[in-house]
């Protein structure tokens, strides 16, 4: 700017790019809410899967990796299967072992595999 000393200049400068540091820093604000609110989002999703969950084991009593007898839709026979994860409260996500054939499965479809220890001989 003529008839500007160089400080004065220097001094309008600096309040130039402090005006102007507000509206960038608003849009970094912003960017930040924004990311909190998908973390937040991502908390309750996780907190959700996690609730129902558990209100999955407690219904079934079957956690990831039980072998279990299950019905296999395409024939309506019983196979041995591994539960991988509940779908729903009402649904049962497995695979059939020996097939590798996963199935969405209603839980009165698959029941627990029992043992029954054999008697020793006397």
């Amino acid at each position: 700017v003529p008839g500007l000393g160089e400080q004065e200049q220097a001094e309008r400068a600096e309040a130039a790019a402090a005006a102007a540091a507000p509206a960038g820093g608003a849009q970094e604000e912003e960017e930040e809410e924004a990311s909190a609110s998908d973390d937040d989002a991502r908390k309750a999703a996780r907190e959700s899967r996690e609730k129902e969950k558990k209100e999955w084991l407690e219904k079934w009593g079957l956690e990831a990796g039980t072998k279990v007898l299950a019905v296999w839709y395409a024939d309506g026979y019983e196979y041995e299967a591994l539960v991988l994860s509940p779908n729903t409260p009402d649904k049962i996500n497995l695979v059939f072992v020996g097939y590798g054939e996963e199935q969405e499965t209603d839980p009165s479809d698959v029941r627990p595999i029992t043992i029954i220890p054999s008697a020793s001989p006397p």
